[in-house]
């Protein structure tokens, strides 16, 4: 199996910048069975080999190779938004939550009818105590617009964070 890491050009990126993880091996399939779009979408021809097909896998994962030659992970790209005229990664913004001492999880989605970042967490802290913890952690236009804390946040039957019943709560069911 073989690795490359691809920037938004397509094109692999130099060490150190961040790209999409694409996988290529004989491990990896060739398409989604009967979703030939789907399929167009995420396998795609690698663009160091134009001389016969080789299908990449774009794994929707975004990572930087360090100087130690290590990739490290940064964020799903799915988790990247687009508020304020910059791109930011809610990863980076859960990431700086889970530095802040007292807040046990958390979740940030965006609200794209209303233009906010909304981050949902259970801690010890009040939204007050939170909001100026990350204004030490982040530039202003990365800063959630809506705090809303919860006792517990919701889990799925392998244990992961319920994104998507918080998506339901707070998102959907406030059009």
């Amino acid at each position: 199996m073989q690795i490359l890491l691809l920037g938004e050009d397509g094109q692999p990126v130099e060490p150190g910048q961040p790209g999409e993880i694409c996988v290529r091996g004989t491990g990896v399939a060739s398409g989604y069975f009967g979703d030939p779009e789907k399929s167009d979408a995420v396998f795609i021809q690698n663009p160091c080999n134009p001389y016969f097909r080789d299908i990449l896998y774009k794994t929707g994962d975004l990572a930087v190779q360090r100087e130690d030659g290590l990739l490290y992970f940064l964020a799903r790209r799915d988790g990247q938004i687009k508020h304020m005229g910059y791109r930011i990664e809610l990863g980076e913004i859960e990431t700086a939550l889970y530095s802040v001492k007292g807040l046990r999880e958390a979740v940030c989605f965006y609200d794209g009818p209303r233009d906010r970042i909304v981050c949902v967490y259970a801690g010890d802290l009040d939204t007050n105590a939170l909001a100026r913890a990350l204004r030490t952690a982040l530039p202003k236009y990365m800063l959630p617009n809506v705090y809303e804390k919860l006792d517990a946040l919701p889990h799925n039957a392998n244990g992961k964070l319920d994104r998507a019943a918080l998506k339901e709560r707070f998102l959907y069911a406030q059009s």
